[in-house]
């Protein structure tokens, strides 16, 4: 960009230096916005991985709990079967059975419930991944705009400065044939 900066001091024109700043504060504007779309895919993904996190407790936490269910089970049902047992007890152990699926189906709706809330966030990240997508494509074609409008007004300073010179030439000739005596009124 300072190479754009420095062919205005080639053109002399305040217009053409006034163009390139507000063309230059445009391209900083293009840039800013790639930023923030970075940031926002930073914290985005910043809240997949938590998301994942939590999913990944949750399912922890129910295989846990389905382990440690199925081992309370198999401990009653192998008490009851051993011995004789009254009716109040085996409804006890049917309350406790109920607790524990309770229990499973309160742990896999949150597994779901995690899950559902990773797979917004995936979304999330890939919405945000294609923000950043356009915004480095707006700048990019930005960028070239750039370029050739001050690759155009390099040319076109560099053909007023061309002018000039033949300009400037023409008059030194024009000049030196006044300079020079008139030789047809010598002869």
């Amino acid at each position: 960009m300072s190479a754009l900066r420095s062919r205005s001091q080639w053109t002399g024109s305040s217009v053409w230096r006034t163009d390139m700043k507000i063309i230059n504060m445009l391209l900083d504007i293009k840039k800013f916005r790639e930023a923030q779309a970075q940031t926002a895919l930073a914290k985005q993904r910043a809240r997949h991985a938590r998301a994942r996190k939590a999913r990944d407790v949750a399912e922890d936490s129910l295989n846990a709990h389905r382990d440690q269910a199925t081992q309370q089970e198999n401990a009653w049902f192998g008490e009851l079967m051993g011995q004789q047992v009254r009716v109040h007890i085996i409804e006890s152990v049917r309350a406790e059975v109920g607790l524990l699926t309770a229990t499973t189906h309160r742990l896999t709706d949150g597994l779901q419930q995690a899950e559902t809330t990773l797979d917004q966030e995936r979304q999330g990240v890939d919405f945000a991944r294609q923000g950043v997508i356009r915004a480095e494509q707006v700048k990019e074609k930005f960028v070239r705009l750039v370029q050739i409008y001050a690759d155009e007004a390099f040319l076109q300073a560099e053909r007023a400065e061309d002018l000039e010179m033949e300009e400037v030439a023409s008059l030194r000739r024009e000049r030196s044939e006044w300079d020079q005596p008139d030789n047809l009124a010598e002869g």
